[in-house]
């Protein structure tokens, strides 16, 4: 009799720890559904960005604005670089553009909504650096 418990416990167990992963990864699938990926690459592609003027740019990935820097790359005229830009239309990568004496020549916003293959945005399309950017 006493075995006849002690499988019915083991089963109990299996059951609510079955139950428990399923309510898991139910509750991943709601958070990715209705929170976006879980993965803050995932809705990211390449880009890449050429340096179609006659000098050599700076360009710098700005963070929170174009006063903190994520990376920097030297671009030499007629190279590119590959960059990453979101495929979600609210979400702008800023980038400014400085020549080699560091002197701002303008920024360069990557803004999409879907990613696309093959993309190349010319750092001649720069403008000039919005005012939350730069200002403070």
């Amino acid at each position: 009799m006493s075995r006849g418990i002690g499988v019915l416990r083991r089963h109990r167990r299996a059951v609510v720890l079955t139950f428990l992963a399923l309510v898991g990864f139910a509750t991943l699938g709601a958070v990715e559904r209705f929170g976006g990926p879980l993965d803050p690459t995932e809705r990211s592609f390449a880009v890449q960005v050429r340096n179609d003027t006659s000098a050599v740019v700076l360009l710098r990935q700005c963070g929170d604005n174009c006063r903190s820097f994520h990376e920097e790359t030297t671009l030499a005229p007629g190279f590119e670089t590959a960059e990453n830009a979101s495929d979600e239309s609210d979400v702008t990568q800023w980038f400014l553009i400085t020549d080699q004496a560091g002197r701002q020549l303008g920024c360069l916003g990557l803004r999409f909504n879907a990613r696309e293959e093959g993309v190349v945005v010319p750092i001649s399309r720069m403008v000039r650096c919005p005012d939350f950017l730069v200002a403070g």
